[in-house]
């Protein structure tokens, strides 16, 4: 089962918001809970959904355009991923500080999660099913500006069992002219982790939580 998003980012004309183009991509058990939804809902209560699903991704209801795939529970359908597109406009993830842009792109992978836990932990961690969450995320950058610090994209946290991975999170990029891609992979292999691997397991949360706060900055060249 999987969670996936591929995203693409770029600044408008007045370099004051942006314009996101933004797939979330669900197989498995993941795509079977949003094909309930879509199934059994109005044509209205489907537009709900959809906002609530892209304001919680992108803390943005400015939606240009939006459509579902394979959405139905026919066999065809089942076996290939629910799919919702949308185009989104969005300031929240800007920030202008003189001649610097200020992107907030850790906001692209939506809220995460963080755990803290003062108490020792007495029950294993329990997941419904296997899964993992790989994210894409391509953002085009202004001419005449390049990106100081991109190496705040680069974050490593995995745990191997017998030198198998059995989760972990892990993001890198690439510079390819204007075009800066990132690739994120978030996965949990099994459903029940021991007590002993509890730590473990929320540096994993964690570092999701640490990528969604990166902002990068964006200064004018020369």
């Amino acid at each position: 089962s999987y969670s996936n998003m591929e995203t693409r980012i770029n600044l408008n004309a007045a370099q004051d918001s942006l314009r996101i183009d933004m797939k979330q991509i669900f197989g498995g058990y993941s795509a079977a809970y949003f094909r309930e939804d879509f199934n059994f809902s109005t044509e209205e209560q489907k537009q709900s959904i959809i906002k609530e699903m892209v304001k919680s991704t992108i803390g943005s209801e400015s939606i240009i355009s939006s459509e579902t795939e394979n959405a139905a529970f026919e066999n065809e359908n089942t076996l290939k991923p629910f799919i919702l597109h949308a185009v989104v406009n969005s300031a929240d993830m800007l920030e202008r500080a003189g001649n610097k842009i200020l992107l907030k792109i850790g906001m692209a992978i939506g809220p995460q999660t963080e755990m803290y836990q003062e108490k020792t932990r007495h029950f294993p961690i329990a997941l419904e099913y296997p899964h993992f969450e790989e994210r894409t995320i391509e953002f085009s950058i202004p001419e005449g500006y390049a990106i100081k610090n991109p190496e705040a994209l680069k974050m490593e946290q995995v745990y191997r069992e017998n030198g198998e991975q059995t989760m972990g999170f892990v993001s890198d990029y690439k510079l390819t002219g204007n075009t800066l891609r990132v690739h994120i992979m978030e996965d949990y292999r099994k459903t029940l982790y021991p007590v002993s691997e509890y730590n473990d397991f929320v540096k994993i949360i964690n570092t999701a939580s640490d990528f969604n706060k990166v902002v990068l900055v964006l200064e004018k060249k020369g």
